[in-house]
């Protein structure tokens, strides 16, 4: 832990013993995902009886599913009834801890405005481009949104950072709404009320 290499040397140790497990053709074909430690098993609910198999019994594996929901990496992943594909919205794992976490950026700080603005386009992308509905990105860019205020930003500056974005990224907002003007100052609208 905490080499340089050591990411590297996890990813290659866990890709030779997949590699290994996969050639045995005694054995099912599994979908696996993974990202150095982080695994996400689409195709097979059986996987955990497989893992000690695929990884000897010293690796230990969290589970972060319920058979309908999972979290992988910055995805939270949810299986509804009545939907053909997954609802995908962005999870933050240090939400969940018992303590605050700064995140973000501060206006105090002394760094440059043009930081500050790149901060927030590139969230508002990574949000865009992670969620499938929009519900779910009304909701984080709220959330965000509240955050830099409390941090201290104007919400006129917040404001035009959301034009910035919506002007600069019509493609990413097609699967939300067709990002006309009319459109884009619902979506401020939504996120800011009244503008």
């Amino acid at each position: 832990m905490g080499g340089n290499a050591s990411s590297m040397i996890a990813d290659l140790t866990l890709a030779i013993m997949e590699f290994d497990f996969a050639k045995d053709k005694r054995n099912p074909p599994i979908l696996v995902v993974r990202y150095i430690d982080d695994i996400f098993v689409a195709n097979f609910p059986q996987f955990l009886i497989y893992a000690s198999k695929i990884y000897g019994n010293d690796l230990q594996l969290d589970v972060t599913s319920n058979g309908q929901a999972c979290n992988f990496l910055d995805l939270h992943i949810e299986l509804k009834p009545n939907h053909r594909l997954p609802l995908i919205s962005v999870y933050n794992k240090t939400d969940a801890f018992p303590f605050k976490v700064n995140r973000y950026t501060y206006p105090s700080s002394l760094i440059s405005s043009k930081v500050h603005s790149t901060v927030i386009i590139t969230q508002l992308i990574r949000f865009a481009r992670i969620t499938t509905q929009y519900q779910q990105l009304v909701i984080k860019c709220k959330e965000f949104f509240q955050t830099l205020s409390q941090h201290g930003f104007e919400r006129e500056f917040l404001i035009n950072q959301l034009l910035r974005f919506a002007s600069r990224n019509e493609t990413l907002l097609l699967k939300y709404f067709v990002p006309n003007k009319a459109a884009i100052v619902k979506f401020a609208i939504d996120l800011f009320g009244v503008t």
